[in-house]
This record gives C-alpha cells, sequence and structure tokens, in this order.
C-alpha cells in the first residue's frame, strides 16, 4: 500500500481530500495530515510517505520551503503542489524541484485521484 500525506492550512481541504476519496480502493493508505509546514515536515520525518500532497501558502515554512527540506529524507516521494496562486514563479520553482504536477484550486476529486495514480505510476517505473 502506498503511503500518502497531505498538507494544507485549510481544513476543508485536507478533510475533503482525506475523507472525500475511497483511497483504500486505490491501494493507498493517509498516513497524516498537516496544516502548516513544521507539521508537514515532522509528519513527513515519522511517516516516510510515498507521495505528498501539499499547498503551497502556509503558516511558518511554505510549501516549496517544505519540499525542499524533506525531499533528501524521502528521495522516492513524488510531491503533489495544490494551490490557488497561479503564479509563474511559483511553478517555475516547482518544476526545479521536480514536483509530479501542480494543480490549481479548486481542484475536482476525479484530477487529483487522478493525479495521485499518475504518482504511483512514476513510482512503479522508478
Amino acid at each position: 500500500m502506498y503511503k500518502l500525506m497531505i498538507a494544507d492550512d485549510e481544513p476543508i481541504v485536507v478533510e475533503g481530500i482525506r475523507d472525500g476519496i475511497d483511497w483504500k480502493q486505490y491501494g493507498i493508505e493517509v498516513v497524516g495530515c498537516a496544516y502548516n509546514g513544521a507539521e508537514a515536515e515532522e509528519l513527513c520525518r515519522k511517516k516516510i510517505p510515498d507521495i505528498i500532497i501539499t499547498d503551497i501558502k502556509m503558516p511558518g515554512i511554505d510549501g516549496l520551503d517544505f519540499l525542499s527540506s524533506v525531499r533528501h529524507i524521502v528521495p522516492h516521494a513524488r510531491f503533489i503542489i495544490v494551490s490557488a496562486f497561479e503564479l509563474f514563479s511559483y511553478a517555475q520553482t516547482a518544476i526545479e524541484l521536480n514536483v509530479q504536477a501542480y494543480l490549481v484550486k479548486p481542484v475536482r476529486s476525479s484530477v487529483i485521484v487522478n493525479t495521485v495514480l499518475q504518482a504511483v505510476q512514476s513510482i512503479q517505473n522508478d
């Protein structure tokens, strides 16, 4: 089973992704949720997820800094950014950090599922 972690400062987004999708049917377990960058970093160290969905703008450490700080801890992990910000500079940094996808809120559940399944496929192909 693949381990999925969700990090976003909006509880409704976290709960929607965590509870609104039957992850087990896809062979995925949600191993934890974080509501800021520092929590996300700590959770990542403890749970060693395979796939991480993160927002960019979060209190404390933002999503891009979080991604940079844990890349060496989970080098196999695939990162998916889900953000309300369409700024080119964010997308450019995300590309440099080799994210799996950059999705702009609001995002349909089906898009999230398909993106996570693409991440699973990418892990399997490594």
